[in-house]
Formats: structure tokens, sequence, C-alpha cells
């Protein structure tokens, strides 16, 4: 019987180490398992702030390609009133070479009471840039005037912004006008 006994308390002993390999592999396995989580939550995570920022960034673009239109928009209507409205007056009075701030409601191209090089401010109740009233932006907008000819000017409506990266960045819509008449 004492051999019987020895034998059992040899497999109880053999039965213990093997329960504290596997357990001891549990814990390795669990560990691993949860590092390899670890790092497709952290790919997840920055994948999200990246697609974030890169919103951003095209939100802003789109925001500057529209500001750029509306410069060359405010120039065309001038160039309008000048032509059908003002009797005798000629269609590119004041379109004189140089750079200009314009906004909305210009009516002429020195009447913005800006310089060019001032950012824009936004208005949150009315939804529109000018630079009377608003917060401060991330964007310039500038008007070049260029006569080529007596009857064609060249009109450059360029926008420049800082995304969060800082760097620099510009929208350039040019138009040239012609004297129809």
């Amino acid at each position: 019987m004492s051999w019987l006994k020895l034998i059992m308390q040899v497999k109880s002993q053999q039965n213990k180490k093997a329960c504290l390999r596997r357990q001891g592999q549990m814990i390795i396995e669990a560990t691993v398992s949860v590092s390899i989580m670890i790092v497709g939550l952290l790919g997840i995570f920055v994948l999200v702030s990246r697609s974030l920022n890169m919103y951003h960034t095209a939100a802003q673009g789109y925001v500057a390609a529209n500001l750029a239109a509306e410069g060359i928009e405010v120039t065309k209507n001038i160039l309008d009133t000048n032509l059908l409205l003002k009797r005798g007056v000629a269609w590119n009075k004041d379109f004189g070479d140089g750079e200009y701030a314009v906004q909305y409601r210009s009516k002429t191209l020195t009447d913005s009471g800006s310089s060019p090089n001032q950012r824009l401010l936004y208005d949150s109740a009315t939804g529109l840039y000018s630079y009377d009233k608003g917060s401060d932006t991330v964007y310039k907008r500038t008007v070049t005037i260029k006569n080529i000819s007596q009857n064609e000017i060249q009109v450059n409506s360029i926008v420049t912004y800082t995304i969060n990266t800082g760097a620099t960045l510009n929208v350039n819509v040019e138009d040239h006008f012609y004297n129809w008449k």
C-alpha cells in the first residue's frame, strides 16, 4: 500500500505542476491577446484622429475656394455696375493695377476700408465673412487687378490660409473681363 500512496502523491504533485504550467501558459496567452487588441485599438484611434484632421483641412479648403470665387463675383458686379448703370463712366473706372480688399457688399474696389493683408472676420449670426464684425479667421483675401489692354482686365482673387499643421495654403481664382460694348 505504501507504494500506491507514493504513486498517488507523485501523480498529485505532477498534476499540480501541470496545472501551474497551464495557468502560466494562460497568463501569457491573455497578455499576448490583450497586447494585440491594444495595438489594434491604437491603430483605429490614430486612423480616426487623422481622418478628423483631414476633414478639417478639406473644410478649410472649401471655404477658401468659395471666398476666392466671391472675390471674383464682387469684382464682376462692380464692373457690371460701371458698364450698365453709370452712364458716361468708363467700364473700368477705378480698376487700376494693384491689390485690393473686397467684401460681399463692396460697391467699388476702394471702399472696403481694409488692407489686402487683413484677415477676414466671420459673423456667426449672419454666416458672412467681412472686415467689419465677427470673430477672427485664418483667411486673407487679396484681389489683384492687372489691366492687360484697354479692353481686357485680369482679376486674381487669392485667399491665403493656415491649416492645423502650420502650413500656409492659398487658392487663386483667375478671370478675365472684357469691354464688350
